[in-house]
C-alpha cells in the first residue's frame, strides 16, 4: 500500500480506541510515516541519488555471489551489468543465442530514472535472457559502456561462441543502435515490428504526405500484412494484393 494509505490504514485501527490516539509510538505523525516509507524504499529499491541506487545493486551482488556483477561510471552517469548462471548457460547451451538478439528498454524504473534493457532470444519455452543492463543515462556512451561489459563479463562463450549474434531487433534509438554497431560491427541492426508500425502511423498521419483519413486505415492494414508475414511468399503475396489496389496507385510516396 502508499503511505497514505497506511497512514489511513492505522488511522482507522486506531479510532476502535480513542486513548491510543496521542501515542505517537501507536498513531505515527505523517511526517513518521512519509520518513518509514522513504527509508524502507531507498533501502530496497534506492533513492533519488545515485550512490543510493548503487549501495543497493552492490548489496544484491554480495547476497548473490554466483551471479556476475559489472559496474561501469563516466561522468556522473552508472552502468550495471548483471549475468546470472541460467544467462550463462543461455549463451552457452542455445544456439539461438547466436541468432536474433532483442535489446528492449524500459525507462524510468525507479526514483532516480533508471532505466532497464534486457537482451532477449529465443528459446523453447519463449524469450531468455542473455544479460540485464542497468542505466541511469540513455546516450550512446552509456550503451557502449554496458555492452562491453557485457562482453567482458561472458568472454569466449557470448552468443553461443560467435561472439556477436547475427542480427539485433533493437527499440527506435539512435544512441542504442550506434553503440551496437560500435560493440557489434558485424550484427545486423533491425528495428522491432512495433517500432515500425508505429513509424508508418505517424508517417500516414503527417499532414504532409496528404494521406486522407479513411485511408489510412487500409495503408496501415497492408503494412502490417507485410511487416508480420510468415514467410517471403506470403510477403510477395501481400505485396502483389496491396500494390494493385486504388490506394497504392493514388499514394505512389507510400509504396517508394
Amino acid at each position: 500500500m502508499t503511505m497514505a494509505q497506511a497512514s489511513r490504514y492505522h488511522q482507522d485501527k486506531l479510532n476502535v480506541n480513542l486513548d491510543d490516539l496521542a501515542n505517537r509510538s501507536i498513531n505515527p505523525t505523517r511526517r513518521s510515516v512519509t520518513y518509514l516509507h522513504d527509508s524502507w524504499r531507498a533501502k530496497y529499491h534506492g533513492s533519488v541519488g545515485g550512490e543510493s541506487m548503487l549501495s543497493s545493486i552492490k548489496r544484491y551482488a554480495e547476497a548473490n555471489t554466483s551471479s556476475k556483477i559489472g559496474i561501469g561510471m563516466h561522468g556522473d552517469h552508472f552502468v550495471v551489468v548483471l549475468v546470472t548462471e541460467f544467462m550463462l548457460r543461455v549463451h552457452e547451451q542455445l544456439r539461438e543465442a547466436s541468432e536474433v538478439v532483442l535489446v528492449d528498454t524500459t525507462s524510468r524504473v525507479d526514483q532516480s530514472s533508471t532505466a532497464v534493457m534486457p537482451l532477449l532470444c529465443a528459446g523453447p519455452a519463449g524469450a531468455l535472457p542473455l544479460g540485464v543492463m542497468f542505466a541511469s543515462s540513455q546516450d550512446e556512451k552509456s550503451y557502449a559502456t554496458g555492452f562491453n561489459l557485457l562482453m567482458n563479463m561472458v568472454g569466449q562463450r557470448a552468443f553461443f561462441g560467435q561472439g556477436h549474434p547475427s542480427c539485433f531487433i533493437t527499440d527506435d534509438s539512435e544512441a542504442q543502435r550506434n553503440a551496437i554497431k560500435t560493440v557489434w560491427p558485424r550484427s545486423e541492426r533491425f528495428l522491432s515490428v512495433f517500432h515500425v508500425l508505429r513509424q508508418t502511423w505517424r508517417w500516414l498521419c503527417d499532414g504532409a504526405h496528404g494521406v486522407k483519413k479513411e485511408h489510412r486505415p487500409t495503408l496501415m492494414t497492408a503494412a502490417k500484412q507485410m511487416v508480420c508475414a510468415e514467410s517471403e511468399a506470403n510477403f510477395q503475396e501481400s505485396w502483389n494484393a496491396f500494390s494493385q489496389s486504388p490506394e497504392a496507385q493514388h499514394y505512389d510516396q507510400y509504396t517508394r
